[in-house]
C-alpha cells in the first residue's frame, strides 16, 4: 500500500469491497450518476488504483474520481491510471490562504484529468428560528451575521472563484453546501430550507460564472453540416 493509503484488516477490506459492490449495483441504472468518487479526504482510503480498475470495468462507462479533497496518489504511482478528475477541496486556509491558485500551488501531478474544485466556499449565516443547535452552530468559512453581510461575501467569493476558472480551466466547482446540515450554518438554504440568499444574488452570480466560461474556456469552431456550401471566407 501507498504512503498516503490505509491498512485494512482482512474483515474491513472484504466489507469495503461487498459495499462498494453493492453501490455500483443499485446505483448504475440511474442515468443521473455520471462519475463514481469511492474516497473523500482520505477516510478510508486503500488500495486506490485497484478500486479505480473495478469502477472501470463495472462502473458503466462513468468517470472515476479517485479521492475527491487532496489525498491524490498519483505522485506515489506515476503513470498510473488515476482516473478522470484531479478534486481539491479549497475553504482558503492554508496552504492556499485564497481560491485563485489552487491548482498553480498544488504540487501534485494532474496532466490528463479534468481539474474540479470538490468542496469550496462554506460561508456560514445563523438564520434565528431556524437553526437545528443555535448553541452550537459553526460554518466552514466566515460566519456573517446579516444577510447583507452573506450576500456581499458570496458575491465576493463568486469573484475568487471566476479568477480561479480563468487562471486553471477549472471544469467544476462544488459549493459547500446547499443546505444547512444540523449544527452546521453554511447553507444556501437554512436546516427546515428556508432560502437565505436572494434570487436575484443567486442570478447574478451565476450570470458571472457564464460569463467568464465563455470569456476563458471557449468552445471549438462551429463545423459545417454535411452538404452545406462555402462561404467566400472559406468557413
Amino acid at each position: 500500500d501507498g504512503l498516503d493509503e490505509i491498512v485494512r484488516t482482512d474483515e474491513s477490506k472484504a466489507a469495503f469491497w461487498q459495499e462498494l459492490q453493492g453501490v455500483v449495483s443499485s446505483l448504475s441504472p440511474f442515468a443521473s450518476i455520471v462519475c463514481w468518487t469511492p474516497f473523500n479526504e482520505a477516510w478510508g482510503q486503500f488500495q486506490t488504483l485497484e478500486v479505480v480498475r473495478w469502477l472501470r470495468e463495472f462502473g458503466g462507462g462513468r468517470w472515476v474520481n479517485s479521492a475527491s479533497g487532496w489525498n491524490d496518489i498519483a505522485d506515489l504511482y506515476p503513470g498510473a491510471d488515476h482516473g478522470d478528475v484531479a478534486d481539491v477541496h479549497n475553504y482558503e486556509g492554508p496552504p492556499f490562504q485564497t481560491l485563485n491558485g489552487t491548482f498553480t500551488k498544488w504540487p501534485l501531478p494532474f496532466a490528463g484529468r479534468a481539474l474540479a474544485l470538490g468542496e469550496y466556499g462554506g460561508l456560514g449565516l445563523p438564520v434565528d428560528g431556524h437553526e437545528w443547535s443555535p448553541e452550537n452552530s459553526w460554518a466552514y468559512g466566515e460566519v456573517s451575521r446579516t444577510l447583507q453581510e452573506f450576500e456581499e461575501a458570496m458575491l465576493a467569493l463568486a469573484g475568487r472563484l471566476v479568477m480561479l476558472l480563468c487562471e486553471s480551466r477549472v471544469s467544476a466547482a462544488v459549493y459547500t453546501q446547499w443546505n444547512d446540515i444540523e449544527t452546521e450554518v453554511n447553507g444556501l438554504v437554512t436546516y427546515d430550507r428556508a432560502p437565505k440568499v436572494s434570487r436575484e444574488v443567486m442570478r447574478h452570480i451565476a450570470a458571472l460564472l457564464a460569463a467568464a466560461h465563455d470569456r476563458c474556456r471557449p468552445g471549438p469552431p462551429p463545423t459545417k453540416s454535411p452538404g452545406a456550401p462555402n462561404t467566400p471566407d472559406g468557413a
